[in-house]
């Protein structure tokens, strides 16, 4: 299973997966739509992905999608 994570980095939003980032976002919901698109594409590679967003409390939430 890969796992794509939105967090917070500073003053910005950025995606988190296999040690690797894509992206700096000033908003979210932008880091949140990229993080979809890299696990609609890792489910069409044949894999499990799943996204998580950090919260402002800083957990980590999966992201309900649809």
């Amino acid at each position: 299973m890969t796992t794509f994570s939105v967090v917070r980095q500073g003053d910005a939003w950025t995606v988190v997966a296999d040690g690797k980032r894509w992206g700096r976002f000033a908003y979210k919901v932008d880091a949140e739509e990229t993080a979809i698109r890299l696990s609609t594409r890792a489910a069409a590679d044949g894999g499990e992905p799943e996204v998580l967003v950090q919260t402002p409390w800083g957990e980590m939430a999966e992201l309900k999608i649809g």
